[in-house]
C-alpha cells in the first residue's frame, strides 16, 4: 500500500466545519455533551473568523443549519477529497444548476422525514415519487409545509426554492469572501502547522501501523492500494475514514490522538474499565444497542437516536477506542458494526473478578 500525506482535503473539510460552528455557535456546546475537552485554540479561531462573515445571513444559515444539515447533501466527498483549497469548493457550488440544488433539498427533506411520526411515508419513496418532488414545485412546497421542520425553516426553504438563483449567488459571494480569510488564517495557524509536522513525522516513522494503533484496529484498509492522511483543525476530535474504490482517505482531527489515549487506557484492566465507561453514557449505550441489531450508517443512527450526525461521529470515536465498534466507509456512507466479541470479553472479565 502506498501512503500519502495530504493537507488539502482536511483543510477543505475544515472550511465547512468552521462555517458550521460559526453559524450554529455550538462548538463548546457540542463538547459539553461529550467527555472530550474542547480545544481553546479552535474556540478562539471560530470567534476570530466569525468576524469575517455575516452570521445573521439566513441564506447561509439555512445551508449549515444544524437541524437540517442541508450542506451535507451538497457535499460530494469523491470531489471534495481531491480539492486543493476552500476556493475549489466555492467554485464547485458555482457549477450546480437549479435541478441539482433542488435534488439536494429533496434528499435533505427525505432524510429528515424518515423518523417523523406525524408525517412519514409508510415505505421509501419510489424513484418516480422522488422525481415528482423534484420536478413539481407545488408537490415539493406541500411536502415542506407538512414536514416536521420549524415554521422559520419552512419559510426559509420555500423562499430558497422560489428564488434559488438569487439565493445561491448571495451564498456563493459570502463563502467566496470568507474563503480568503479562512485560507489566510490557516496558513498562519501555528498550532495547526505544528500538529501537521508532528503527525507527518509519526506517519513516516510508523506508517499505517500508527493508524491501526491509535484507532485500536477499528479501521481496516489492508485491501486498499493507496491511503491518504489529511489533518483537520476545526473537526478536532474526529477520525473520519472514507473509501472510494481501492483508495482510502482518513481525516485526522488535531485532538483525536490525545483524546483516544485518554479514554483507551494503557493496560488490560484500564481497557476493560473503558468499555464500561462507554456503556455508562446513555447516548453511547443507545448507539451500541442500535448497531447490535443491524449494521447502520451515520444518518440512520442519528435519526434513530434523535441526535445529529456530528454527535454520532464524536460518540463513535469513543466506542472505537474501546474497540466496541468497527467502521467501514462505502461511498458517501460510514457504516458502524458492533464488535460483539469485545463486549463478551468484558462480561467474562466481570465474571472472573466478581465470581458471578
Amino acid at each position: 500500500m502506498n501512503l500519502f500525506f495530504n493537507i488539502s482535503a482536511g483543510k477543505t473539510i475544515d472550511f465547512l466545519y468552521s462555517i458550521y460552528f460559526i453559524f450554529n455557535n455550538n462548538y463548546e456546546e457540542l463538547f459539553a455533551n461529550l467527555d472530550a475537552d474542547s480545544n481553546k485554540n479552535v474556540s478562539k479561531a471560530i470567534e476570530k473568523l466569525s468576524k469575517n462573515v455575516d452570521i445573521n445571513n439566513q441564506k447561509v444559515h439555512l445551508l449549515f443549519e444544524k437541524n437540517t444539515l442541508l450542506a451535507e447533501n451538497f457535499i460530494d466527498y469523491e470531489k471534495i477529497l481531491h480539492m486543493e483549497s476552500s476556493k475549489d469548493f466555492v467554485d464547485y457550488l458555482k457549477t450546480l444548476d437549479k435541478d441539482s440544488i433542488i435534488q439536494c433539498i429533496v434528499n435533505t427533506l427525505l432524510d429528515n422525514d424518515k423518523d417523523d411520526e406525524n408525517h412519514t411515508y409508510d415505505k421509501p419513496l419510489t424513484r418516480d415519487e422522488v422525481n415528482k418532488l423534484i420536478n413539481d414545485n407545488e408537490a415539493l412546497l406541500n411536502f415542506i409545509n407538512t414536514s416536521k421542520l420549524s415554521q422559520d425553516l419552512k419559510w426559509n426553504l420555500m423562499m430558497f426554492l422560489n428564488y434559488t438563483d438569487e439565493h445561491m449567488k448571495e451564498i456563493i459571494n459570502i463563502l467566496e469572501n470568507y474563503s480568503k480569510h479562512f485560507e489566510s488564517f490557516m496558513d498562519k495557524n501555528k498550532v495547526f502547522n505544528k500538529f501537521v509536522k508532528e503527525l507527518e513525522k509519526k506517519i513516516n516513522e510508523k506508517g499505517i501501523d500508527f493508524l491501526y494503533e491509535i484507532s485500536n484496529n477499528a479501521v481496516n484498509f489492508k485491501d486498499c492500494s493507496q491511503l491518504y492522511i489529511s489533518p483537520m483543525f476545526f473537526n478536532s476530535c474526529s477520525l473520519a475514514p472514507h473509501k472510494i474504490e481501492d483508495k482510502a482517505y482518513v481525516l485526522w482531527g488535531i485532538d483525536f490522538e490525545k483524546n483516544m489515549k485518554k479514554f483507551a487506557g494503557t493496560n488490560e484492566f484500564e481497557k476493560k474499565i473503558n468499555i464500561f465507561n462507554c456503556l455508562s453514557e446513555k447516548t453511547r449505550f443507545r448507539l451500541l444497542e442500535l448497531i447490535s441489531k443491524e449494521r447502520l450508517f451515520s444518518k440512520e443512527l442519528a435519526e434513530k437516536a434523535g441526535i445529529s450526525v456530528g454527535t454520532v461521529t464524536y460518540h463513535m470515536n469513543f466506542l472505537l477506542t474501546a474497540n466496541l465498534v468497527t467502521i467501514q466507509k462505502e461511498g458517501q456512507k460510514t457504516y458502524y458494526t458492533f464488535n460483539r466479541e469485545v463486549l463478551k470479553s468484558a462480561c467474562d472479565f466481570l465474571n472472573q473478578n466478581f465470581e458471578l
